[in-house]
Order: structure tokens, then C-alpha cells, then sequence
């Protein structure tokens, strides 16, 4: 269902000798607690498939000896990955820790220019400071989004909706802050003197947004 071309292949499996791939991995790739391998070899070995691979030759599923390195090798190369995995998780933590955004940025306003550096867009700051502004001011959110997609509607690339102020209000990379690996908030070292709205502001919004989720529906 999700690999369509690995689907199409299997249900040729009776009228084919080879599966050819430049390595086993590109066929499937063994992970902890999948049952891929397994139900994949047992389709080959029972329609006599064998698998040619560029980087380590034949491969005959249904010989103990060819499942047994095969096996060994998919172990192996899964506990790889699983290193790698940790490696890379420690490393963006490390780097979240530290004051940076791991994920490239990926909100309004703000433009990952690459090399860990980022750029707010002056156009779109206007929009976010608007935001913030009118929800310290206990201006209700219908009025707000109406406000934004009239008077802002050349800034806006898509439509301005409830989600999108929601999103933008609980933003703290806005006052030049973000969290950390803990949930804690620190100071961002890459935003540093671009700062769109004070800490001040962003702390009075979190506040009135959650009283107003706390509130019962009228």
C-alpha cells in the first residue's frame, strides 16, 4: 500500500526468475520489529525468486546459509542506522540547547537563508506585529482575522485563517526567543537585533489566549 513499486513487483513474483537492485537495502530495508523482510523472502521462496544484486551477487532466499548473511548483514546495517539516528537527534538537540532552530525556520515571517542563518521578512512582520497588537488589545479573533486578510491581503500568500493566528501568537521566536529540548524558554541567537515585538508582548498574549481557552463556550 505504501511502496507501490515494491507491490507490483510481488504480485509478478510467479512469473519472474530475478529481482535485480543495486543492493538489498533498495529492496527492503530490515528494521527492528518489521515483519518486511520476512514477508517479502517468504513470497520469493515460494515462487523460487532469487535476487541479483550489483554490490553482493546472488542472493537465493530459500538457501540457510545466503538468509543467514543476509539476515546478519540487515541487523547490521539497522543497528547503523539506529546509531546514526541517536547521532543526528543528539546533534539537533545539541543545537536546540544552544539557541538555534533546528528546523529551518519554517514559520511566517521568518526566511532560512541557510548556514544556520535567518532573515525576518519586513512585509510580513507588519502582519505579525498587528497580531500580537490586537490580541493585547482583547480584540476578538473574528475581527482580527477579517482586519488581516483586508488590509494585509498583498502581504498574505494564502488565505488568513483561525490557525494561522493561533499559530503566529504562540510563536516566541517573534520576541527573539524559543524552546529548548526541556520545554524551557531561551534567548535565540540567530534572530538577535531582529526581533519584531518585545518579550513583554509575547508573554501578555500567551496569557490572554489562555484564559480565553480556559473559558467556557458561551
Amino acid at each position: 500500500m505504501f511502496r507501490a513499486g515494491l507491490g507490483n513487483v510481488l504480485k509478478q513474483a510467479s512469473n519472474i526468475d530475478f529481482i535485480i537492485v543495486d543492493d538489498l537495502t533498495r529492496l527492503y530495508r530490515p528494521l527492528t520489529k518489521s515483519f518486511l523482510e520476512g514477508y517479502v523472502n517468504q513470497i520469493l521462496e515460494l515462487n523460487k525468486v532469487k535476487i541479483l544484486t550489483v554490490k553482493s551477487g546472488m542472493i537465493d532466499v530459500s538457501k540457510f546459509n545466503d538468509s543467514l548473511i543476509s539476515t546478519l548483514q540487515a541487523r547490521i546495517n539497522d543497528n547503523q542506522i539506529a546509531i546514526q539516528r541517536k547521532k543526528s537527534m543528539d546533534g539537533l538537540k545539541k543545537l536546540k540547547n544552544s539557541g538555534i532552530i533546528c528546523n529551518g525556520a519554517k514559520m511566517y515571517g521568518i526566511k532560512y537563508l541557510g548556514n544556520r542563518k535567518i532573515e525576518v521578512n519586513q512585509d510580513e512582520a507588519t502582519v505579525i506585529k498587528y497580531v500580537f497588537e490586537q490580541i493585547a488589545n482583547y480584540a476578538p479573533y473574528t475581527k482580527i482575522i477579517q482586519e488581516v486578510n483586508t488590509q494585509f491581503k498583498s502581504v498574505l500568500k494564502n488565505t488568513f485563517w483561525q490557525s494561522s493566528l493561533y499559530h503566529i501568537a504562540s510563536q516566541p521566536i517573534y520576541a527573539g526567543y524559543q524552546y529548548n529540548s526541556d520545554g524551557q524558554l531561551i534567548k535565540n541567537i540567530q534572530i538577535t537585533g531582529q526581533e519584531i515585538i518585545r518579550f513583554e508582548l509575547w508573554q501578555t498574549v500567551q496569557k490572554i489566549m489562555e484564559n480565553k481557552r480556559r473559558e467556557p463556550s458561551k
